[in-house]
């Protein structure tokens, strides 16, 4: 008798477990490319601490939407983690509401970045009257999540030890983040330049209107109840 899967001869009631070793391989690999992607995400950071200007250029001379949306996903994840790190120190609210909480942050921090990448994309042909690629606005919208990414990562740690210094990072990451996007922007070479400069005011300025919306219809009743529930 020989096996229907992988043709190995088989001993009278044995059973191949061929199937078995191709899954736990398949498991293993796609471990593996998890640990590589966010490996690629971590030494693109040091890249844009080492030589910002550099490090952008390079990554906008490269087709890395992908890698863009790499880096909105991890800095959705770590804006999941400083808020569970936050609310540590709210002892009032329950693990339930905490995780949901948490569970917005992520979303709300992905679906923010992937809007700044349309909007880009959206006014560009009224702006510049240029088309600009997915791709390309996937790129900057990525480096302002990279820089926001690092104020997040410092955050995430200093509110182990004391989380209203934390707000500091945060803010830190902020203009960094804006600091890389507007570099990335000034990299598309084959818009006017002052008509970059518009683009990108304009664009982030409709980002911080969207944002302002979502905060006041969502945030403001979370914000509430953090503020009463704050006790150490």
């Amino acid at each position: 008798m020989y096996c229907s899967n992988c043709g190995r001869e088989l001993k009278d009631g044995e059973t191949c477990n061929c199937a078995q070793t191709a899954k736990d391989a398949a498991k293993g690999y796609d471990l593996n490319k998890f640990f590589m992607a966010i490996l690629s995400v971590f030494t693109l950071l040091i890249e844009l601490i080492k030589a910002p200007c550099t490090a952008v250029q390079s990554f906008m001379n490269r087709d890395n939407g992908k890698m863009g949306l790499k880096l909105m996903l991890v800095k959705a994840g770590f804006s999941t983690l400083y808020i569970l790190l936050t609310l540590v120190f709210f002892h009032s609210i329950t693990l339930i509401n905490r995780v949901e909480l948490a569970v917005l942050a992520f979303i709300a921090s992905f679906a923010l970045d992937f809007i700044f990448a349309l909007i880009i994309n959206l006014f560009a042909g009224t702006i510049a009257k240029k088309e600009i690629s997915i791709s390309s606005t996937m790129e900057i919208s990525g480096l302002k999540a990279a820089g926001e990414l690092t104020g997040l990562i410092c955050a995430a740690v200093c509110s182990i030890f004391f989380a209203p210094v934390s707000f500091v990072f945060l803010i830190m990451g902020g203009l960094y983040g804006i600091m890389l996007s507007y570099t990335a922007m000034l990299q598309l070479s084959f818009i006017h330049k002052d008509k970059r400069v518009y683009l990108y005011i304009v664009s982030i300025f409709v980002l911080w209107a969207i944002s302002a919306l979502v905060y006041a219809v969502l945030g403001g009743g979370i914000f509430a109840v953090l503020i009463r529930s704050f006790d150490f």
